[in-house]
C-alpha cells in the first residue's frame, strides 16, 4: 500500500491475549437428594480473558456426575466434589456436594 506522498505503509492487525488469573463458582457447596439436577456456573477473571474454555468433573461420579453445561446430577447417598478447571492456566474452583436420599 502507498500513501499519496509515494511512501510506503502497511497494516498489521495485533490480537492482545488476555490471560485467566482465576475462577469462581456460583456456589461453593450443594446438598442434592438422589435424582436432583442443580446447575453450578463458573465465572472467569478476567472478565475480557481470550481463552475461557473450561472443563467440568467429579471426585466421585458413581455419587454426582457433571455435565460439560455445569449441571450436577446426584446419582446416590454420600459426598464429592465438583471441579471447574479453565483450560488456560489450569485454574480451579470447586463445589463440595452432599447428596442425601431420596425422600
Amino acid at each position: 500500500m502507498t500513501s499519496s506522498d509515494g511512501k510506503v505503509v502497511s497494516t498489521i492487525a495485533v490480537k492482545v491475549y488476555t490471560p485467566v488469573t482465576g475462577v469462581t463458582v456460583s456456589q461453593d457447596t450443594a446438598a442434592l437428594k438422589v435424582g436432583d439436577t442443580l446447575k453450578v456456573t463458573s465465572t472467569i477473571a478476567p472478565a475480557n480473558a481470550t481463552n475461557k474454555i473450561v472443563a467440568w468433573s467429579s471426585d466421585d461420579a458413581t455419587i454426582a456426575s457433571v455435565a460439560d453445561d455445569g449441571t450436577i446430577t446426584a446419582v446416590k447417598e454420600g459426598t464429592t466434589n465438583i471441579t471447574v478447571t479453565t483450560q488456560d492456566g489450569s485454574k480451579k474452583a470447586s463445589v463440595a456436594v452432599t447428596v442425601s436420599p431420596a425422600s
